[in-house]
Protein backbone atom coordinates (compact mmCIF):
# COMPACT_ATOMS: atom_id res chain seq x y z
CA UNK A 1 0.00 0.00 0.00
CA UNK A 2 1.47 3.59 -1.19
CA UNK A 3 2.96 5.75 1.87
CA UNK A 4 0.29 7.96 2.26
CA UNK A 5 -1.98 5.01 3.24
CA UNK A 6 0.85 3.51 5.45
CA UNK A 7 1.12 6.65 7.30
CA UNK A 8 -2.78 6.62 7.81
CA UNK A 9 -2.61 3.08 9.68
CA UNK A 10 -0.52 5.37 12.54
CA UNK A 11 -3.12 8.25 12.94
CA UNK A 12 -6.95 7.15 13.47
CA UNK A 13 -8.17 10.47 12.41
CA UNK A 14 -6.21 10.24 8.99
CA UNK A 15 -7.25 6.91 8.48
CA UNK A 16 -10.86 7.43 9.07
CA UNK A 17 -10.87 10.79 6.96
CA UNK A 18 -9.22 9.52 4.29
CA UNK A 19 -11.65 6.65 3.83
CA UNK A 20 -14.39 9.27 3.70
CA UNK A 21 -11.99 11.13 0.72
CA UNK A 22 -12.27 8.00 -0.85
CA UNK A 23 -15.76 6.88 -0.70
CA UNK A 24 -16.58 10.74 -2.34
CA UNK A 25 -13.54 10.48 -4.49
CA UNK A 26 -12.75 6.51 -5.67
CA UNK A 27 -10.50 7.28 -9.15
CA UNK A 28 -8.33 8.60 -6.27
CA UNK A 29 -6.79 5.03 -5.68
CA UNK A 30 -5.77 4.99 -9.04
CA UNK A 31 -3.23 7.69 -8.38
CA UNK A 32 -1.54 5.47 -5.06
CA UNK A 33 1.55 4.71 -7.09
CA UNK A 34 2.46 8.45 -7.10
CA UNK A 35 2.72 8.55 -3.09
CA UNK A 36 5.52 5.82 -3.81
CA UNK A 37 6.87 8.88 -6.24
CA UNK A 38 6.54 11.75 -3.74
CA UNK A 39 8.10 9.55 -0.70
CA UNK A 40 11.30 8.44 -3.34
CA UNK A 41 12.08 11.58 -5.37
CA UNK A 42 10.58 14.37 -2.58
CA UNK A 43 11.60 13.00 0.44
CA UNK A 44 12.80 16.23 2.17
CA UNK A 45 8.91 16.95 1.97
CA UNK A 46 7.73 14.57 4.98
CA UNK A 47 11.66 14.17 6.30
CA UNK A 48 10.61 17.72 7.51
CA UNK A 49 7.36 17.83 7.89
CA UNK A 50 6.88 20.58 5.28
CA UNK A 51 3.35 21.15 3.47
CA UNK A 52 3.88 22.62 0.70
CA UNK A 53 0.98 24.50 -1.11
CA UNK A 54 2.72 27.15 -3.49
CA UNK A 55 2.77 24.94 -6.48
CA UNK A 56 1.18 28.32 -8.24
CA UNK A 57 4.05 30.26 -6.78
CA UNK A 58 6.65 27.93 -7.94
CA UNK A 59 6.96 24.24 -8.78
CA UNK A 60 9.34 21.54 -6.73
CA UNK A 61 12.26 19.17 -8.42
CA UNK A 62 12.51 15.64 -7.90
CA UNK A 63 15.30 14.47 -6.80
CA UNK A 64 16.12 12.43 -9.97
CA UNK A 65 16.21 15.31 -11.97
CA UNK A 66 18.56 17.31 -9.90
CA UNK A 67 20.96 13.87 -10.43
CA UNK A 68 20.05 14.29 -14.42
CA UNK A 69 21.11 17.55 -14.74
CA UNK A 70 24.06 17.31 -12.64
CA UNK A 71 24.96 14.25 -14.66
CA UNK A 72 25.13 16.11 -17.83
CA UNK A 73 27.47 19.08 -16.26
CA UNK A 74 29.67 16.57 -14.89
CA UNK A 75 30.34 14.50 -18.18
CA UNK A 76 30.43 17.42 -20.43
CA UNK A 77 31.75 20.88 -21.02
CA UNK A 78 29.71 24.01 -21.99
CA UNK A 79 30.60 27.31 -22.80
CA UNK A 80 29.00 30.41 -24.62
CA UNK A 81 26.62 28.86 -27.60
CA UNK A 82 26.79 32.25 -28.95
CA UNK A 83 30.60 30.39 -31.12
CA UNK A 84 31.74 27.77 -33.39
CA UNK A 85 33.85 26.30 -30.78
CA UNK A 86 33.69 22.41 -29.58
CA UNK A 87 32.35 23.72 -26.25
CA UNK A 88 29.94 26.12 -27.91
CA UNK A 89 28.53 24.08 -30.20
CA UNK A 90 28.20 21.13 -27.16
CA UNK A 91 25.83 24.14 -26.10
CA UNK A 92 23.66 25.00 -28.68
CA UNK A 93 22.68 21.19 -29.24
CA UNK A 94 21.64 21.10 -25.55
CA UNK A 95 19.30 24.48 -26.34
CA UNK A 96 18.02 23.18 -29.30
CA UNK A 97 17.41 19.79 -28.14
CA UNK A 98 15.38 21.64 -25.42
CA UNK A 99 13.25 23.71 -27.96
CA UNK A 100 12.72 20.10 -30.26
CA UNK A 101 11.32 18.57 -26.98
CA UNK A 102 9.03 21.30 -25.77
CA UNK A 103 7.72 21.09 -29.25
CA UNK A 104 7.21 17.47 -29.07
CA UNK A 105 5.45 17.27 -25.58
CA UNK A 106 2.60 20.01 -26.83
CA UNK A 107 2.40 18.30 -30.60
CA UNK A 108 3.00 21.30 -31.65
CA UNK A 109 4.77 20.77 -35.76
CA UNK A 110 7.76 22.81 -36.23
CA UNK A 111 6.51 24.27 -39.84
CA UNK A 112 4.10 26.43 -37.48
CA UNK A 113 5.92 26.47 -34.50
CA UNK A 114 9.33 28.08 -32.73
CA UNK A 115 10.48 27.82 -29.48
CA UNK A 116 11.68 30.90 -28.29
CA UNK A 117 13.20 31.22 -24.95
CA UNK A 118 12.34 34.17 -22.75
CA UNK A 119 12.99 35.00 -18.90
CA UNK A 120 9.66 35.17 -17.79
CA UNK A 121 5.78 35.73 -18.74
CA UNK A 122 6.64 39.50 -19.07
CA UNK A 123 9.53 38.98 -21.50
CA UNK A 124 7.21 36.44 -23.62
CA UNK A 125 4.07 38.60 -23.41
CA UNK A 126 6.74 41.44 -25.21
CA UNK A 127 7.48 39.38 -27.51
CA UNK A 128 4.22 39.46 -28.29
CA UNK A 129 3.35 43.04 -28.41
CA UNK A 130 6.60 44.00 -30.09
CA UNK A 131 5.31 41.39 -32.99
CA UNK A 132 2.08 43.00 -33.44
CA UNK A 133 1.97 45.25 -36.39
CA UNK A 134 0.77 48.39 -34.80
CA UNK A 135 0.21 51.06 -36.95
CA UNK A 136 0.22 55.08 -36.22
CA UNK A 137 -3.42 55.68 -34.94
CA UNK A 138 -3.47 52.52 -33.02
CA UNK A 139 -4.64 51.85 -29.29
CA UNK A 140 -3.45 49.74 -27.01
CA UNK A 141 -5.90 49.12 -24.98
CA UNK A 142 -5.58 46.80 -21.33
CA UNK A 143 -8.74 45.83 -19.67
CA UNK A 144 -8.98 46.17 -15.65
CA UNK A 145 -8.01 43.11 -15.11
CA UNK A 146 -4.84 41.83 -15.56
CA UNK A 147 -1.48 39.99 -14.69
CA UNK A 148 1.18 42.87 -14.12
CA UNK A 149 3.43 41.11 -17.14
CA UNK A 150 0.43 42.54 -19.28
CA UNK A 151 0.95 46.03 -18.02
CA UNK A 152 4.45 46.04 -18.97
CA UNK A 153 3.67 45.00 -22.80
CA UNK A 154 5.06 48.36 -23.33
CA UNK A 155 8.53 47.60 -23.13
CA UNK A 156 11.15 45.85 -25.54
CA UNK A 157 11.86 41.61 -24.99
CA UNK A 158 14.00 39.76 -27.57
CA UNK A 159 15.98 36.65 -27.31
CA UNK A 160 19.02 38.40 -27.92
CA UNK A 161 21.56 38.02 -25.26
CA UNK A 162 23.19 34.57 -23.74
CA UNK A 163 20.98 32.17 -23.16
CA UNK A 164 21.12 30.43 -19.38
CA UNK A 165 22.66 27.51 -21.76
CA UNK A 166 23.45 25.81 -18.59
CA UNK A 167 19.75 25.40 -16.70
CA UNK A 168 18.06 24.83 -20.00
CA UNK A 169 18.61 20.86 -19.86
CA UNK A 170 16.40 21.22 -16.73
CA UNK A 171 13.12 22.07 -19.14
CA UNK A 172 13.73 18.44 -20.87
CA UNK A 173 14.33 16.67 -17.59
CA UNK A 174 10.85 18.63 -16.10
CA UNK A 175 9.04 17.35 -19.14
CA UNK A 176 10.44 13.56 -19.21
CA UNK A 177 9.74 13.47 -15.63
CA UNK A 178 5.98 14.68 -16.01
CA UNK A 179 5.82 11.86 -19.11
CA UNK A 180 7.01 9.24 -16.34
CA UNK A 181 4.34 10.03 -14.05
CA UNK A 182 1.71 10.43 -16.42
CA UNK A 183 -0.11 13.72 -16.97
CA UNK A 184 -3.45 11.90 -16.77
CA UNK A 185 -3.16 10.31 -13.42
CA UNK A 186 -1.75 14.02 -12.15
CA UNK A 187 -4.56 15.60 -13.36
CA UNK A 188 -6.92 12.97 -11.80
CA UNK A 189 -5.13 13.10 -8.38
CA UNK A 190 -4.77 17.28 -8.49
CA UNK A 191 -8.38 17.14 -9.29
CA UNK A 192 -9.17 15.35 -6.40
CA UNK A 193 -7.41 16.42 -3.46
CA UNK A 194 -8.94 20.15 -4.52
CA UNK A 195 -12.42 18.41 -4.62
CA UNK A 196 -11.68 17.52 -1.08
CA UNK A 197 -10.35 20.45 0.12
CA UNK A 198 -13.04 22.62 -1.27
CA UNK A 199 -15.75 20.60 0.27
CA UNK A 200 -14.05 20.95 3.86
CA UNK A 201 -13.57 24.47 3.25
CA UNK A 202 -17.20 25.28 1.97
CA UNK A 203 -18.37 23.75 5.29
CA UNK A 204 -15.83 25.25 7.68
CA UNK A 205 -18.27 27.34 10.01
CA UNK A 206 -17.82 28.80 13.44
CA UNK A 207 -20.72 27.62 16.10
CA UNK A 208 -22.70 30.62 15.47
CA UNK A 209 -22.92 29.46 11.77
CA UNK A 210 -20.72 32.06 10.31
CA UNK A 211 -18.64 30.43 7.18
CA UNK A 212 -14.85 30.20 7.82
CA UNK A 213 -14.01 31.04 4.74
CA UNK A 214 -15.12 32.66 1.53
CA UNK A 215 -13.55 31.17 -2.02
CA UNK A 216 -12.96 32.82 -5.21
CA UNK A 217 -13.69 31.70 -8.26
CA UNK A 218 -15.71 28.84 -9.11
CA UNK A 219 -16.02 25.53 -7.10
CA UNK A 220 -16.81 23.56 -9.91
CA UNK A 221 -13.78 21.11 -10.71
CA UNK A 222 -14.37 20.99 -14.29
CA UNK A 223 -13.19 24.34 -14.46
CA UNK A 224 -11.56 25.68 -11.12
CA UNK A 225 -8.17 23.94 -11.31
CA UNK A 226 -5.62 22.93 -8.61
CA UNK A 227 -5.40 26.51 -6.84
CA UNK A 228 -8.15 27.30 -4.74
CA UNK A 229 -8.17 31.46 -3.28
CA UNK A 230 -9.62 32.10 -0.09
CA UNK A 231 -10.12 34.67 2.60
CA UNK A 232 -11.18 33.88 6.42
CA UNK A 233 -13.24 35.42 8.97
CA UNK A 234 -13.55 35.29 12.42
CA UNK A 235 -16.82 34.72 14.34
CA UNK A 236 -17.99 38.05 13.81
CA UNK A 237 -17.56 38.01 10.49
CA UNK A 238 -14.75 40.45 10.63
CA UNK A 239 -11.39 39.32 7.61
CA UNK A 240 -8.77 37.61 9.12
CA UNK A 241 -5.75 39.16 7.52
CA UNK A 242 -4.28 37.49 4.76
CA UNK A 243 -1.12 38.31 6.25
CA UNK A 244 -1.69 36.91 9.88
CA UNK A 245 -2.30 33.54 7.86
CA UNK A 246 0.43 33.48 6.11
CA UNK A 247 2.13 34.33 9.46
CA UNK A 248 0.60 31.48 11.29
CA UNK A 249 1.13 29.01 8.23
CA UNK A 250 5.18 29.59 8.82
CA UNK A 251 4.47 29.27 12.34
CA UNK A 252 2.76 25.08 11.24
CA UNK A 253 5.46 25.22 8.47
CA UNK A 254 3.37 25.31 5.70
CA UNK A 255 4.46 27.35 2.05
CA UNK A 256 1.09 29.12 0.66
CA UNK A 257 0.75 32.18 -0.75
CA UNK A 258 -0.87 35.59 0.16
CA UNK A 259 -1.48 39.02 -1.83
CA UNK A 260 -2.79 40.21 -4.83
CA UNK A 261 -0.90 37.81 -6.77
CA UNK A 262 0.56 39.87 -9.17
CA UNK A 263 -2.68 41.13 -10.38
CA UNK A 264 -4.09 44.37 -8.27
CA UNK A 265 -7.10 44.40 -10.41
CA UNK A 266 -8.40 41.46 -10.13
CA UNK A 267 -7.78 41.71 -6.27
CA UNK A 268 -9.78 44.92 -6.19
CA UNK A 269 -12.44 43.73 -8.23
CA UNK A 270 -12.89 40.76 -6.33
CA UNK A 271 -12.62 42.06 -2.83
CA UNK A 272 -15.30 44.69 -4.01
CA UNK A 273 -12.88 47.62 -4.47
CA UNK A 274 -14.61 50.81 -6.24
CA UNK A 275 -13.40 53.92 -7.52
CA UNK A 276 -14.37 56.00 -5.27
CA UNK A 277 -12.22 53.40 -2.24
CA UNK A 278 -9.64 53.80 -4.69
CA UNK A 279 -9.60 57.44 -5.28
CA UNK A 280 -9.60 58.46 -1.35
CA UNK A 281 -6.45 55.29 -0.52
CA UNK A 282 -3.98 57.73 -3.68
CA UNK A 283 -5.52 60.86 -2.40
CA UNK A 284 -1.94 62.27 -1.37
CA UNK A 285 0.94 62.47 -3.63
CA UNK A 286 3.34 59.98 -2.14
CA UNK A 287 4.27 56.76 -3.49
CA UNK A 288 3.38 53.73 -1.15
CA UNK A 289 4.33 49.72 -0.82
CA UNK A 290 1.25 47.13 -1.45
CA UNK A 291 1.64 47.03 2.58
CA UNK A 292 0.86 50.49 3.27
CA UNK A 293 -1.90 50.32 0.58
CA UNK A 294 -3.65 46.72 2.13
CA UNK A 295 -3.23 48.70 5.95
CA UNK A 296 -5.01 51.80 4.31
CA UNK A 297 -8.01 50.49 2.41
CA UNK A 298 -8.01 47.63 5.64
CA UNK A 299 -8.55 50.78 8.09
CA UNK A 300 -10.95 52.69 6.44
CA UNK A 301 -13.09 50.41 4.56
CA UNK A 302 -12.33 47.17 6.48
CA UNK A 303 -11.92 45.25 2.93
CA UNK A 304 -8.96 44.13 1.68
CA UNK A 305 -7.21 43.60 -1.66
CA UNK A 306 -5.07 40.62 -0.65
CA UNK A 307 -6.15 36.88 -0.22
CA UNK A 308 -4.73 33.10 0.81
CA UNK A 309 -3.96 30.97 -2.26
CA UNK A 310 -3.64 27.22 -1.83
CA UNK A 311 -2.34 25.00 -4.80
CA UNK A 312 -1.77 21.34 -5.28
CA UNK A 313 0.13 19.82 -8.36
CA UNK A 314 2.53 16.45 -8.75
CA UNK A 315 3.95 16.00 -5.17
CA UNK A 316 0.63 16.77 -3.20
CA UNK A 317 -0.43 13.98 -0.98
CA UNK A 318 -3.77 13.31 0.89
CA UNK A 319 -1.89 14.19 4.27
CA UNK A 320 -1.10 17.55 2.77
CA UNK A 321 -4.66 18.50 2.34
CA UNK A 322 -5.57 17.21 5.37
CA UNK A 323 -2.94 18.72 7.88
CA UNK A 324 -4.28 22.42 6.33
CA UNK A 325 -7.36 21.62 6.82
CA UNK A 326 -6.29 20.95 10.24
CA UNK A 327 -4.51 23.79 10.58
CA UNK A 328 -7.40 26.14 9.32
CA UNK A 329 -9.76 24.57 12.15
CA UNK A 330 -8.01 26.29 14.61
CA UNK A 331 -9.39 29.53 13.12
CA UNK A 332 -12.92 28.39 14.17
CA UNK A 333 -14.69 30.24 16.79
CA UNK A 334 -11.78 33.10 17.37
CA UNK A 335 -12.37 36.89 17.01
CA UNK A 336 -9.71 38.25 14.24
CA UNK A 337 -7.70 40.53 17.09
CA UNK A 338 -7.12 38.17 19.75
CA UNK A 339 -5.42 35.46 17.42
CA UNK A 340 -2.70 33.28 19.34
CA UNK A 341 0.92 34.64 18.66
CA UNK A 342 1.97 31.29 18.23
CA UNK A 343 0.29 28.41 16.06
CA UNK A 344 0.36 24.29 16.32
CA UNK A 345 1.79 22.54 13.95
Amino acid sequence: MATSHKDSQSSPHLKSALAEFLQAYPAFQATSYIDDFREREFSCLDEQRHIYLDYTGGGLYADFQILEHTDILRNRVFSNPHSTEPTSEAATELIERARSYILDYFNASPDEYVTIFTSNATGAIKLVGEGYPFRPGDHYVLTFDNHKSVNRIREVALEECTLNYLGLPAVAIGLKHIESVGIDSIHQRVENLTGGLIDNLVWMRHDNGTPLVSIFGPTDLDICGGTVTVNCYDVNGKLIDHRQIEHFANEANISLSTGCFCNPGEAEAAHGLTREDMDKTFAGDERMTFEQLNDIIERTDGKSVGAVRISLSIASNFEDVHRFLAFARQLLNKVAGELPARWTR
